[in-house]
């Protein structure tokens, strides 16, 4: 899911998940997500560990690294004489190429959202975005081929910035060759895109049964509990689209466990309302995030899904 810097809970999530694979498997090193998951898709901050986990195969150690260097770079500053709270675009810009060079393989600020090689691998990647002028229908900018977007390609980083593109804190971008199109982030639309993962799984996979789903999630948010001093700060109509996010997020969840032809086991990870306390892009509170995170992954429940989860996902890679 998006979730600004709440959504380091999600990594944070997933780094236990890996670990528990790692001790079971008595591996010298923490494995990837990329070598255990066949398909990662995420929504603002989610589709940018979705690139980092998915598209550039990172770890999830190198995920969390990454993105707390890409908030302290992106979010320690607002834009002056900003009546809508913005950060700086281009900063965020700059950044992701870093972060792409360091790790693709090519090396290329401007590599390639679907390449030879990304086309390639068996962990497939997409981002959710919203074209500005058709907002109904959420835009996918994938790593592998589909009919739907053989003219659809972007850069790496130009795929970070559109599904990073909240109105209120981003520009929107402008993406393509001869006919420029306008994108902001999918919004209440994908901030959970587990019905366009399953979705893309059936399209790609065909009638191959779909052994589990994960979701993850960024926390909560309510607009009157908790407040801090910087949350009143917030335009109220601010405040209402996140809870208005986060309750749609849950929304999606719920519709998941219903699905009818959906995935033989189905995982929904989200903090507790602990995480409530944090403001979306308050970079200096990771330690919070974390901490809180620690503790919602003591609870007895989610103990018992996480290993659960990490015996499925075992056995996915022993049958590949």
């Amino acid at each position: 899911d998006g979730g600004g810097i709440r959504g380091l809970s999600e990594l944070f999530i997933l780094k236990r998940v890996m670990e528990e694979i790692q001790h079971k498997e008595s591996l010298p090193e923490m494995p990837r997500p990329c070598d255990y998951f066949d398909m990662i898709g995420g929504s603002n901050t989610g589709g940018l560990f979705a690139i980092m986990l998915g598209r550039l195969r990172m770890s999830v150690e190198q995920a969390i690294a990454s993105y707390k260097y890409l908030a302290e770079q992106v979010f320690f500053e607002r834009k002056r004489f900003s009546f809508c709270h913005k950060f700086s675009a281009r900063r965020l810009e700059a950044v992701m190429k870093d972060i792409v060079v360091e790790h693709d393989e090519s090396q290329n600020k401007d590599a390639l959202m679907r390449s030879d090689e990304s086309a390639l691998s068996e962990c497939k990647t997409f981002v959710c975005a919203t074209p500005l002028l058709n907002k109904q229908y959420p835009r996918l900018f994938r790593s592998y081929d589909v009919r739907a977007d053989q003219d659809l390609n972007c850069t790496i980083w130009e795929a970070a910035r559109a599904t990073t593109a909240i109105p209120a804190f981003f520009n929107s971008i402008f993406i393509g060759d001869s006919v420029k199109e306008e994108f902001i982030d999918s919004g209440l639309d994908c901030n959970n895109p587990v019905m366009e993962v399953l979705e893309e799984a059936r399209y790609l996979f065909g009638k191959r049964p779909v052994a589990c789903i994960v979701s993850i999630g960024a926390g909560s948010f309510c607009s009157t509990c908790n407040a801090t001093v910087l949350q009143c700060l917030l335009p109220s109509n601010l405040s209402q689209v996140l809870e208005r996010l986060s309750a749609a997020s849950e929304k999606v969840s719920k519709e998941m466990y219903n699905e009818k032809d959906g995935p033989r086991e189905y995982f929904r990870f989200n903090m507790t309302p602990k995480l409530r306390e944090n403001l979306l892009f308050e970079w200096q509170k990771t330690g919070d995030v974390e901490s809180d995170t620690l503790r919602y992954l003591g609870e007895d429940a989610v103990k018992a899904n996480i290993d659960k989860l990490r015996d499925i996902l075992r056995a996915r890679v022993l049958l590949r």
